[in-house]
C-alpha cells in the first residue's frame, strides 16, 4: 500500500513538472456577431519558423467556442481553419504569462452570395474528436445534385450510413427514423407523436446538418441512434439575398405540363450593425405528379406546400447573446398514395400546419464560464381525408374502393432547457465540464373514424372483411425530464477522452434511466494527422405517444367467408393493450472504432466500425393469455362477438446492426470537393412489421432484414471544376442492394420469411453543370443536368401477392430526365 501511494505520488510530481514552464492560454472562437463556432483547429507556431513546420500546440474548439493552449512564453504566429470559414493566418501572439480571455474572430464563408473564387479552407483531421459525426455544409446542400433538391431531407442521403426508403422515410444507421433525436438550434423538433423528422424547412435556411451516432455526447438523449442537430443560417453586417427557382420547371412526360416550381427567397442582414442580425427564408412548392402507370387522366396528383423560417440574434453586451427562431409549415396533398397499385379512388387528401418558436439565452463570464438557457414551443395539426365512404379492397392486382380511414390530429412540446460550462481546470491535463437539464411537456390528440376494408381472391370472391367499432377519439400526455453531466479531458495534446452519465425518466415507462457514456482519441505522435477514435455508450428510445395510445383508438372486428360466400369465421375482434405496470424502455449499447488520416493533397481517408444491440423495444405481440383471461362480461362488451385476437405492448423487439465504411474525401481548389464512400452493414430485428389497427397483414414470424436493410452501397459524389471560369460540374453516384419486401397471400398473410426478397440493385447517377454569369451588377447561377443518366428501372412499388398473375411486377419507375435550376444571388 504504502509503495502504492509513493508510486502515484511520483506520477504527479513527474506531471506538474512536465507542466512547470508552461503557461495556459485560453479563450474562444466567435464569428462576425460574436457567437461561438464550434469545429475551428487553433494552432501556433513560432514567429520564427514559417507555417507549414509543425505547430508548437493546437486545439480544437468545442461547442462553447471555447480552446485551451499550452505554450513556453514567447512570440508566435497564430492561425484558425474550420470548414465554412476563411482562414485566419499569421496573427501575432506574445505569451510571457497566462491568458484566460483570448477572442478570436473567424469569418463564414457565404456560398450563396460570394464569387466563385472565393477559397475556404479545411482544417486536418480533428484528433481531439471521439464522436463518430458526419455532416452536411450548406455549400454540399445547394451544390449536390440529388434528387428533389428543393427538400432538405433529401440531402441527407448524401450522407454515409444514412438510406432513404420508397415512402422517403429516413433510416439513420439501420434505424428507425424515430431513433434519432433532431434538434434545431439546439431544441427538440422531432415529431412529438411520433419522433420522426417531419419538420418543414427551407434549404437555405440551413448552414449544416450534423448528425452524430455510436458514442454521442450525454447532452443529447431520446435517440438511441443518434442525434441530427440542424443549424441554421445567420445575417451580418451586410444585407444578402437569393432568389431561386423563380421560373417554373416545364416537363414533357405524359404531355407538356408544369412539373414543379418551387420558388425559394431568403435575406439576411443587420436589424442594427454590430448589435442584432436577422436571417429570413421563405418557400414554397407547386408539385404536379404524373404516374405513368396509370391511364391518363387518372395519373396526376398535385400538392402545395410551404414554409417560414426567421432566425434572430441580438447581442445585449458583448457576452450576453439573445436568440429567437420561428419557423411555420404548410402543407396540401389531394390524393396522396396514387400509384400503379393504387388508383384515384383509393387516396387520400393531407394536410398539415406546423408552428414552432423558441428563445435561448448566452452568457459568458469569466475564465470560460457559460449559461445558457431557453424555452420552445411546437404545435401541430395534420389530417388525412378519403375520396369517399365505400369499403377499402385488397385483391391480388391492387386496391380499390376507398381508404378507410378518416382522422384529424393534434400534437404539441413545449420545452424547457438550460446548460452549463463551467470553467476550464487543471489536473493531469485540462477538464471541461459540462451540466445541464431539459424538460419537456407532449400531448397528442385524435378523432378517427374508420369505415372497413375487405379482401378479395383473383377470381373476385370476399375472402374476410374488416369493420371499425369504437369512437376513435383519444387523448394522451408524457412528461419528459432528465439530466446530464459530461467532462472532456485532455491529457496532453496527443489523448482526449470524453465521458459521462444522462438520466432520462418519463411518466409513461416511470423508471430513471442512466446512460453511461465513454470516448477516447489519440494521436500517435509519430503519425501526425492521424487520429484513432473508440466509445461506448448505453442508450435509450423516446417514449413513442402513438405507440402507446393505440389501445385507446377503435378496434376491429373481422368475418371470413368460405368460396360460397357464407361466414365461416367470425365476427372476431382484434384488441390491443397496453399494460401500466412492468414497462422497460428500449435500451441499445453502442460501440465504435474509427482510424482518420490526412493524405497529401488535402485528401482525408477515413475508417469507421459500428455495432449497435437493442433490447427490451416496444412491440405488440400476440398474447394468446390475455384472451383466455377476459371474462363472459369482457367479450359481451365487443359487440357481443368473440376476441379472435390480442396484441399486447411487450418489451420483446430486439434489434441489431452492424456496419463497417471506408470513405475518402478531398477538398481542392476553389470550393470543389469529392467524396467516395463505400459501406458494408446488416439491419434485423424480431419485429420487422409493426402491428397496428391500420395494418392489414397477418404475420406468424416476424424476424427477418428490416425493409431498409441495404447490405451493400457505394456513394460519391462531388463539386468539380471544368477548366473553365465560372463553370462547374456537379455529380452524385448511388448505387445500393435493393431493399427487402415480404410475399404476402391473397387473405394478407406473409409467405415465407419476413422480407425474404429484394427488389433489384438501385442505381442513381446524376450529373449537372452550372455557370455563374452577371447581368448588370447582379449575379446569376444557371443549372441543367440529366437525373437517373442510366435510365435504371428503381422501382419503389411491387406487385407482392403470389396469387396475382401480375406477381413480381415492378413500378414507379422515374426514368431519365432533364432538371433545371436558376438562382438569383447578391448584388456585386
Amino acid at each position: 500500500m504504502r509503495l502504492s501511494k509513493l508510486l502515484f505520488g511520483a506520477i504527479l510530481v513527474a506531471i506538474f513538472a512536465l507542466h512547470a514552464e508552461e503557461v495556459i492560454v485560453s479563450g474562444r472562437v466567435v464569428d462576425e456577431t460574436r457567437k461561438p463556432v464550434a469545429g475551428i483547429r487553433i494552432a501556433v507556431s513560432s514567429s520564427a519558423t514559417p507555417a507549414s513546420v509543425e505547430p508548437r500546440s493546437e486545439a480544437i474548439s468545442d461547442t462553447s467556442g471555447q480552446f485551451v493552449l499550452r505554450l513556453a512564453p514567447g512570440s508566435y504566429q497564430l492561425s484558425a481553419e474550420g470548414d465554412g470559414f476563411f482562414a485566419l493566418r499569421g496573427q501575432a501572439l506574445d505569451v510571457s504569462e497566462s491568458i484566460e480571455a483570448l477572442e478570436v474572430t473567424v469569418s463564414r464563408v457565404r456560398q450563396t452570395s460570394e464569387s466563385v473564387n472565393v477559397t475556404a479552407t479545411v482544417p486536418p483531421v480533428d484528433v481531439q474528436g471521439t464522436t463518430m459525426t458526419r455532416s452536411v455544409t450548406d455549400r454540399q446542400i445547394l451544390e449536390i445534385p440529388y434528387p428533389a433538391t428543393r427538400n432538405f431531407r433529401n440531402a441527407l442521403r448524401i450522407v454515409p450510413g444514412i438510406v432513404q426508403d420508397q415512402s422517403g422515410n429516413l433510416h439513420f444507421d439501420g434505424a428507425m427514423e424515430n431513433q434519432v433525436m433532431y434538434s434545431l438550434n439546439g431544441f427538440n423538433v422531432g415529431n412529438p407523436v411520433t419522433g420522426r423528422l417531419t419538420t418543414r424547412l427551407p434549404v437555405e435556411a440551413i448552414r449544416s446538418l450534423d448528425y452524430s451516432s455510436g458514442r454521442y455526447s450525454p447532452e443529447y438523449g431520446k435517440g438511441s441512434a443518434g442525434t441530427l442537430a440542424i443549424q441554421t443560417a445567420s445575417g451580418d453586417d451586410r444585407f444578402r439575398y437569393t432568389l431561386t427557382n423563380f421560373i417554373p420547371g416545364i416537363e414533357t412526360q405524359t404531355g407538356l405540363h408544369v412539373g414543379t416550381w418551387s420558388p425559394r427567397f431568403s435575406i439576411s442582414g443587420p436589424i442594427r450593425r454590430g448589435r442584432a442580425w436577422f436571417s429570413q427564408t421563405i418557400d414554397a412548392e407547386y408539385n404536379q405528379a404524373v404516374i405513368p402507370d396509370l391511364p391518363a387522366g387518372e395519373n396526376r396528383t398535385t400538392r402545395v406546400r410551404g414554409g417560414s423560417m426567421l432566425h434572430g440574434q441580438v447581442n445585449l453586451t458583448p457576452t450576453h447573446l439573445l436568440f429567437v427562431d420561428f419557423l411555420a409549415g404548410y402543407e396540401n396533398a389531394p390524393r396522396s398514395g396514387i400509384s400503379a397499385l393504387d388508383p384515384r379512388s383509393t387516396t387520400v387528401d393531407r394536410g398539415s400546419t406546423q408552428w414552432f418558436w423558441s428563445i435561448k439565452d448566452q452568457i459568458y463570464w469569466h475564465r470560460g464560464f457559460v449559461f445558457e438557457t431557453g424555452f420552445a414551443q411546437s404545435r401541430g395539426r395534420g389530417y388525412e381525408r378519403p375520396q369517399g365512404d365505400d369499403f377499402y379492397v385488397i385483391t391480388p392486382n391492387g386496391r380499390g374502393g376507398n381508404y378507410f380511414v378518416h382522422s384529424t390530429q393534434w400534437s404539441q412540446r413545449d420545452q424547457f432547457l438550460f446548460n452549463i460550462y463551467l470553467p476550464q481546470f487543471e489536473f493531469a491535463g485540462v477538464h471541461h465540464l459540462k451540466l445541464g437539464f431539459d424538460g419537456d411537456l407532449l400531448e397528442f390528440r385524435q378523432q378517427a373514424q374508420r369505415t372497413g376494408y375487405e379482401h378479395y381472391d383473383a377470381k373476385g370472391r370476399m375472402l374476410s372483411r374488416t369493420t371499425f367499432v369504437g369512437n376513435g377519439s383519444l387523448r394522451i400526455r408524457n412528461t419528459e425530464l432528465s439530466s446530464y453531466i459530461a467532462d472532456a479531458w485532455n491529457i496532453g495534446s496527443q489523448v482526449r477522452l470524453e465521458y459521462g452519465l444522462r438520466q432520462d425518466w418519463d411518466a409513461l415507462v416511470d423508471r430513471i434511466l442512466i446512460s453511461p457514456r465513454i470516448g477516447a482519441a489519440w494521436a500517435p505522435s509519430r503519425w501526425r494527422n492521424t487520429r484513432i477514435a473508440t466509445g461506448y455508450a448505453v442508450t435509450y428510445d423516446a417514449s413513442n405517444l402513438a405507440m402507446f395510445s393505440r389501445p385507446m383508438d377503435q378496434y376491429g372486428v373481422t368475418t371470413s367467408y368460405g368460396a360460397d360466400g357464407t361466414s365461416i369465421l367470425g365476427p372476431a375482434v382484434t384488441l390491443f393493450r397496453a399494460p401500466a405496470n412492468g414497462r422497460r424502455a428500449p435500451r441499445y449499447h453502442n460501440w465504435t472504432f474509427g482510424v482518420e488520416q490526412q493524405l497529401p493533397a488535402r485528401m482525408r481517408l477515413s475508417f469507421s466500425l459500428l455495432r449497435r444491440r437493442g433490447v427490451n423495444g416496444f412491440t405488440y405481440a400476440s398474447d394468446s393469455s390475455s384472451i383466455t383471461a377476459l371474462t363472459p362480461a369482457d367479450t359481451a362488451a365487443y359487440f357481443g362477438s368473440g376476441v379472435d385476437a390480442m396484441y399486447v405492448l411487450t418489451n420483446l423487439r430486439r434489434d441489431a446492426y452492424d456496419s463497417v465504411g471506408v470513405t475518402l474525401h478531398q477538398p481542392f481548389g476553389k470550393e470543389y470537393e469529392w467524396m467516395l464512400n463505400y459501406t458494408r452493414s446488416r439491419a434485423l430485428s424480431n419485429a420487422v412489421i409493426d402491428i397496428s389497427i391500420d395494418q392489414p397483414f397477418q404475420v406468424r414470424d416476424n424476424l427477418g432484414r428490416l425493409s431498409w436493410d441495404a447490405p451493400n452501397r457505394l456513394l460519391s459524389w462531388g463539386y468539380l471544376p471544368t477548366g473553365r471560369r465560372n463553370w462547374a460540374l456537379a455529380y452524385l453516384l448511388d448505387m445500393r442492394s435493393g431493399f427487402p419486401f415480404s410475399v404476402q397471400r391473397q387473405t394478407g398473410e406473409i409467405v415465407g420469411g419476413v422480407n425474404s426478397r429484394r427488389f433489384p440493385t438501385n442505381l442513381d447517377l446524376n450529373l449537372h453543370i452550372e455557370r455563374r454569369f452577371k447581368l448588370g451588377r447582379r449575379r446569376f447561377a444557371i443549372r441543367a443536368g440529366i437525373n437517373n443518366i442510366t435510365n435504371s428501372l428503381n422501382a419503389t412499388g411491387v406487385n407482392n401477392v403470389l396469387d396475382s398473375p401480375n406477381f413480381l411486377a415492378w413500378y414507379g419507375k422515374e426514368g431519365r430526365h432533364a432538371v433545371f435550376r436558376l438562382r438569383w444571388l447578391n448584388h456585386e
